[in-house]
């Protein structure tokens, strides 16, 4: 029998976008699920150090509750898969947006006062939490006028979406001042030029998501624009919170949003007019 010798495909020039990074934590936990539903077919069962004689593991965990050593593990398998799959010519898009770049440019060309091509690579990135959609969309929205990068803010385990659980979990989760856990970023935010941090209002303030990105201040020194969508567009609270858990960064501005999805006009002259500070300000310091 000859020697074998692996051979993978050579991935090494692939740099993946930030949404495509942040789909790694997701693609890495499936992994790990994968792995487990085999292990307990075989007969494997959980035991606090791993003996293959008696197939106990203390791997047979839920993926959060794995030390980070064992996660990247995961990591690095999905990567090495997404890598693999854009270096095979394909790409990755959400299926509601499946928009091909010549329509895109289309319609820029249509409308040259609702985009804006003067942002480059790395000037810009807008960091969100989205329960229902609304800041989702503003994020997206800024998106298709500067090409930011998006980064989603996305709790290892998400609240109820459906039924009394969802109106409840808000309010509760931030007067009892709950904690929960965020997957890993995979983008250094300092790399950015200028950063906006997008979150709904619940209750008031931030949601737990929110909050664990500002306990672990993920930048420095940075530009940073908050937006803070709610019904009422009442956010001051929840922007106070931003800007406390943020020292470090400067603030540049802050923007309350009023039921963004239903006054899409209004929201999109309040995005256009915020794009043009960040432009005459954060970017035109070089």
């Amino acid at each position: 029998m000859t020697e074998y010798r692996p051979n993978p495909v050579d991935t090494d020039d692939v740099e993946l976008t930030p949404e495509l990074l942040q789909l790694t934590e997701q693609i890495a936990e499936n992994v790990h699920e994968v792995w487990a539903v085999g292990r307990m077919k075989e007969g494997w069962t959980y035991g606090q150090v791993k003996d293959a004689d008696k197939k106990q593991t203390p791997w047979l965990v839920p993926y959060g509750d794995l030390p980070e050593s064992e996660k990247d593990y995961d990591r690095n398998t999905a990567l090495a898969t997404l890598k693999l799959i854009v270096k095979l010519g394909y790409e990755i898009r959400p299926a509601a947006e499946r928009v091909t770049r010549a329509a895109r440019d289309e319609a820029a060309k249509d409308d040259q006062s609702k985009t804006y091509g003067e942002f480059k690579a790395k000037d810009l990135a807008v960091v969100y939490y989205s329960f229902e959609g609304s800041t989702e969309a503003v994020a997206k929205m800024i998106r298709e006028k500067t090409g930011a990068d998006l980064v989603k803010l996305m709790p290892e385990t998400e609240p109820p979406r459906t039924g009394f659980g969802k109106f409840f979990y808000g309010g509760k989760s931030v007067i009892l001042k709950e904690r929960t856990r965020i997957r890993k970023l995979m983008v250094d935010l300092n790399d950015y030029k200028a950063v906006i941090v997008a979150s709904p209002v619940w209750a008031g303030s931030c949601p737990p998501a929110v909050e664990a990105f500002l306990e672990r201040r993920r930048m420095e020194d940075k530009d940073v624009y908050i937006i803070a969508c709610s019904g009422s567009g009442k956010g001051e609270k929840a922007i106070r919170r931003i800007s406390e858990g943020l020292k470090g960064n400067r603030i540049m501005s802050a923007m309350n949003l009023a039921s963004p999805a239903k006054s899409p006009a209004e929201t999109e002259q309040l995005i256009n007019g915020l794009l043009r500070d960040i432009k005459d300000t954060s970017l035109s310091k070089d």
